[in-house]
């Protein structure tokens, strides 16, 4: 008896070690990012056909689900009614009928949320075959949910239930497997358009074109030398379509990577979304508002180079929905390997949500765009004021990151 009660409380040691390594973090750009537990929440996904009210009703502890646009699909925020033992909790919920996985809700030192789903993202080395890859998913049981277009052995991985891991525990495992580069949780943290809407009706009140290097000038940036020299832009947005001012001779054939894994060659924007058109027109459109009659009036945008060719590279829905960092990534490789001399990317994320995988495509944008000669890629800022530092990727070393300045060159209040 003393032995197998030996025996027993060695088995409860160890099980308590191994809960207590839970992983609150995960491998960020810049090493080890900690993460924080929201211990009044935790975050659940329910088995296909079953009654969400009806599941819930049988978990005392769960007062109810809580709206929360920070959700990744298919998952859903539970309040708790007892803040303690949060993640012992989240354990007896795998036993319960109805209930596929449940996760804790976690956020960012800066208290950002970062809830997580069943889904990472897995660089493997690029030597490796498919068959490798899939006998190393077998052996963690998880499957590939679609690989990242344009990018070797970068893959979208979804953690099952029959794992064993929750998902930061089963992206640590595979971000230190020799058969990987990196791996990272995905958050449901998605990229955000940033601009200050213009309302442009007038020459007379545009003076940004004939604001130069400090001091007003009398001609406009359009009227230095070489702006008639081919150069395509690529704006990366939420679509672009051809209109009076940007006719369609001057619109490239672009792609639209909504949704994660899908898309098409119809980077049109959504009824009710112009962000891209906005963007685009301050880059490129006419100097005319009929640019194909060449009537003159005096309404419409007097852009900023009205030669250049504009690449519509769409990342967000129709209904202005975004996607995840490292999901945005194949659009950045398409971009410059279809031609585009400059990426212009008026949108980002709050500090502290770096991806390695987007990284690698903006460097080698940076480093391999025209031809080996470099594209310069453009980042907004961010519109966070003083809450936050400059968004990510604009701060990144090879991004350049435009900010928003009165006509005195002192910071405009909303601009990061």
């Amino acid at each position: 008896m003393r032995v197998e009660r030996f025996i027993w409380l060695v088995s409860v040691v160890i099980a308590v070690l191994a809960a207590g390594i839970r992983a609150q973090f995960y491998h960020g750009t810049d090493g080890m990012v900690p993460l924080g537990i929201d211990s009044t929440k935790v975050v659940v996904k329910f088995d296909i056909g079953s009654s969400q009210q009806d599941v819930l009703s049988r978990i005392a502890r769960i007062v109810s689900a809580v709206p929360d646009t920070n959700m990744l699909p298919g998952f859903v925020a539970c309040s708790l009614s007892v803040t303690d033992g949060c993640t012992a909790f989240l354990d007896s919920l795998n036993g319960v009928e109805g209930i596929y996985l449940g996760e804790p809700y976690y956020y960012f030192e800066s208290g950002l949320a970062a809830p997580v789903g069943e889904t990472f993202v897995a660089a493997f080395n690029r030597d490796l075959s498919q068959s490798q890859i899939d006998s190393i998913n077998l052996r963690y049981r998880v499957v590939i949910d679609h690989a990242l277009e344009g990018i070797d052995n970068v893959f979208i991985l979804r953690n099952t239930d029959s794992s064993g891991y929750r998902l930061l525990d089963i992206t640590n495992l595979y971000h230190d497997l020799p058969e990987t580069r990196y791996a990272d949780p995905q958050f449901g943290i998605q990229a955000q358009p940033m601009a200050y809407k213009l309302f442009d009706y007038y020459h007379p009140y545009q003076p940004h074109t004939k604001k130069v290097i400090g001091t007003f000038n009398s001609a406009s940036v359009w009227d230095f030398a070489g702006l008639t020299n081919p150069v395509t832009v690529a704006v990366i947005d939420d679509g672009v379509n051809s209109h009076e001012d940007l006719p369609a001779s001057r619109l490239l054939a672009g792609r639209d990577f909504y949704p994660p894994g899908g898309g098409d060659y119809n980077p049109q924007p959504g009824a009710l979304q112009s962000h891209g058109i906005s963007c685009a027109g301050i880059i490129g459109a006419s100097h005319t508002t009929d640019s194909l009659t060449g009537t003159q009036t005096s309404s419409g945008i007097l852009s900023l180079n009205p030669y250049v060719k504009i690449l519509p590279v769409k990342i967000f829905s129709d209904e202005g929905d975004g996607m995840t960092a490292e999901e945005d990534a194949p659009a950045i490789y398409w971009a410059y390997e279809n031609g585009a001399d400059i990426l212009s990317c008026s949108w980002g994320f709050l500090p502290g949500t770096d991806d390695q995988t987007l990284n690698d495509a903006l460097h080698a944008a940076y480093d391999n765009g025209r031809f080996g000669r470099g594209c310069p890629v453009i980042f907004s800022s961010g519109n966070n004021d003083n809450k936050f530092p400059v968004s990510y990727p604009a701060r990144l070393p090879f991004c350049f990151a435009v900010g928003a300045t009165h006509l005195n060159d002192t910071r405009w209040e909303y601009s990061s």
